[in-house]
């Protein structure tokens, strides 16, 4: 390692990312598939494709010091599929070779970059399925009766497709196990003749999801949406049941939109959202005007774990791709009413957000500034807190939590290790409640990014949307 260090060796990408660095992280975690790019990165260039054709022998050496140093299970060698010549080269390179598998992939711009080359050439592990295959698999209204997923896992079954990237701590479910995932787009007819609804929690471009969505809808199917996809969709209901119930009301007109008598579209909102706007929402009557909220939040709502996301080890990452917006915009929508056909988002409080991806595993922290019309004590903020209860509690709805929110009176409290499961992980923790210098009152809040901020409120509003009968 040190030697590498020493050599100065760099990627050929515009970052000149050391390779020690990925060496060292690599020997520090155990890796199962090393990832081979052999896909542009621009248009027009072909320095991937002679190197493929001219050099295989050098690309085999390399390899194998792979193997020697990193010993990968498996690699998987990623080829556009116009260069025909260099997929057959290292077809024939690698004959002997049952570890390498060279696969083809669409020739797509950019599909040299790293988040689409590892999505298309080994499939993104998407938390929010495996939660919701967990939350369920022992579910006293819901049964699984199809599994659906892209071309590339469609005729395999589930445990073959998720066992080696299952992150779960509760096994496969053993009914889900030996599954056929079926293809989400070709057999959509099959789908739709097995379910009365669909949860939908795919990585997909944001008009592809759009556009699934909305086709599962049109064949009068159900669907409750994990994706951001259609949030901002004004006849597209985005529901935390304690919060906005009667939103769901909107799903006729939306219903007169698409042409259905009975598929809709109805969404969750942004994980983040989950930790402050429940804590925000009893106050609101005190005429709250604005809203400072610094989120925190785990590695798991980037899909990611600590053996796959070395870099965020001993460090904190001060952006994460379209948080902010959607923490700024989104709670407008929950706080909006119904005007005709739409929903009209409320314009009160202003609220502004900074959000940090931080090394925790799962639990989304925030630390929040509040201002009020009407001013009030500490004991009166509390007492709302405590009291607080939503149509999930009063239909008391198999997933919700018997008290949404908790509020600790400990210094040190909530802290993610120790009360992100608060209520099987549906409730929300509060704490430190006190006066602040620029707003009138600043507290901490944490939820659960992938059980009450993803599927488990995506199972929520499920049985909110069966208990008021849109699913007949």
């Amino acid at each position: 390692m040190e030697d590498l260090h020493e050599s100065g060796i760099v990627g050929l990408g515009g970052a000149a990312f050391p390779v020690d660095w990925k060496f060292d992280a690599a020997q520090r975690n155990t890796v199962k598939t090393m990832l081979i790019n052999g896909a542009e990165c621009e248009p027009y260039v072909t320095s991937d494709d002679r190197m493929m054709l001219d050099h295989g022998e050098d690309i085999r050496r390399g390899i194998e010091i792979l193997k020697k140093y990193v010993k990968p299970e498996n690699f998987v060698f990623a080829i556009e599929n116009n260069k025909p010549n260099a997929i057959a080269a290292m077809k024939e390179l690698f004959a002997d070779d049952p570890s390498v598998s060279v696969i083809a992939l669409e020739s797509s711009y950019p599909q040299g970059a790293k988040q689409m080359i590892l999505y298309n050439a080994l499939g993104k592990v998407v938390y929010a399925g495996q939660r919701f295959a967990t939350l369920l698999e022992n579910h006293p209204w819901f049964n699984v009766t199809a599994l659906a997923a892209s071309s590339r896992s469609a005729g395999k079954t589930y445990k073959s497709v998720v066992e080696k990237r299952w992150a779960m701590k509760t096994p496969i479910p053993t009914s889900m196990a030996d599954m056929i995932i079926l293809d989400a787009v070709a057999d959509m007819d099959e789908v739709v003749s097995k379910v009365d609804f669909v949860f939908c929690a795919v990585d997909m471009k944001k008009d592809e999801i759009r556009a699934l969505e909305e086709a599962y809808a049109k064949k009068e199917c159900p669907v409750v949406s994990n994706n951001s996809a259609n949030r901002g969709v004004e006849d597209v209901p985005m529901v935390v049941p304690e919060i906005n119930a009667d939103h769901i009301e909107i799903i006729n007109a939306q219903r007169k939109r698409l042409g259905t008598k009975r598929g809709f579209i109805a969404v969750k909102s942004n994980c983040s959202l989950q930790s402050y706007v429940p804590a925000i929402h009893p106050l609101m009557d005190l005429g709250v005007t604005k809203v400072l909220a610094c989120t925190y939040q785990a590695i798991s709502g980037a899909g990611k774990t600590f053996e796959t996301y070395p870099d965020i080890l001993d460090n904190v990452i001060p952006y994460i791709g379209g948080e902010e917006e959607k923490s700024e915009q989104e709670p407008m929508k929950l706080w909006g009413h119904i005007e005709g056909d739409k929903i009209v988002n409320a314009t009160t409080p202003s609220i502004t957000a900074q959000c940090f991806r931080v090394p925790v595993s799962d639990g989304h922290t925030a630390a929040v500034f509040v201002s009020m019309e009407k001013k009030v004590s500490p004991e009166e903020i509390i007492r709302r807190w405590t009291e607080f209860r939503g149509p999930a509690q009063e239909l008391k709805l198999p997933s919700a939590p018997k008290q949404f929110l908790h509020y600790f009176t400990e210094a040190d409290r909530p802290q993610a290790k120790l009360d992100r499961e608060l209520e099987h992980g549906m409730a929300v923790s509060i704490g430190r409640l006190r006066p602040d210098t620029q707003y009138d009152y600043k507290f901490v809040c944490l939820s659960h990014n992938t059980l009450r901020g993803a599927a488990g409120g995506g199972v929520l509003l499920a049985e909110l949307l069966a208990k008021k009968g849109y699913f007949d």
